[in-house]
């Protein structure tokens, strides 16, 4: 009996040490796991943030005209605009002085058909020669719920003489998240030119209508 205590006791202290190998590799892959997740959740939060903006159009708009409504239209994913609540507005007028209304405007066509707009008039420099960005608030389009379903954003332009307008980018983003490459800062509306008053009667269904290929 006694000759076995020594080969009992090596036993136990190999089921011991075990038992502590174990341990030690159960507390290793716990770490592991936390350091992942932690890990996970900050790409996530990264992710977040990115999607925060977004790019609605595939490609740059050139819009041109002479006398005739010219239109470009974009077709949207019906969900782009939840959690977004300005849109930033790259473009060039090439000098020319916008009218209100249809004649120089963003239009979201939701799902229900309703269309909500707002006039390039209202906003950055007319008559500017040269490429200007705006900020524009989503509830200046007025009676639009960014988080209901939109369809299409277009927009239309109008003037009695030839013209041409680029619409290089519209990203949709909220101005309450820090996202690289999107200023959060409003830009002040400043005073528009002083140019001849035009009040053209609704151009379509009378005109022409000229659509970008």
């Amino acid at each position: 009996m006694n000759k076995s205590n020594p080969q009992v006791r090596r036993i136990k202290a190999k089921k011991a040490n075990y038992k502590l190998i174990f341990l030690l590799g159960c507390l290793i892959l716990l770490a592991v796991a936390t350091l992942s997740l932690q890990k996970y959740r900050k790409d996530r939060s990264k992710s977040v943030k990115s999607a925060s903006s977004i790019q609605l159009l595939s490609k740059v708009w050139h819009l041109t005209g002479n006398k005739i409504v010219s239109e470009a239209t974009q077709t949207l994913p019906k969900h782009i605009l939840d959690g977004k609540n300005t849109f930033k507005i790259t473009y060039d007028l090439h000098g020319l002085c916008v009218s209100p209304g249809q004649a120089s405007a963003i239009e979201l066509i939701g799902a229900n058909k309703k269309v909500y707009s707002i006039s390039f008039s209202d906003y950055g420099q007319n008559c500017e020669n040269g490429q200007q960005t705006i900020d524009v608030p989503l509830s200046s389009f007025i009676g639009l719920d960014a988080q209901q379903p939109v369809e299409q954003i277009r927009a239309t332009f109008w003037y009695p003489t030839f013209y041409s307008v680029d619409i290089t980018n519209i990203v949709a983003y909220n101005s309450g998240s820090a996202v690289l490459g999107i200023s959060t800062d409003q830009k002040v509306r400043p005073s528009p030119k002083k140019f001849p008053h035009i009040t053209p009667i609704r151009p379509s269904p009378y005109a022409a209508v000229n659509l970008p290929e």
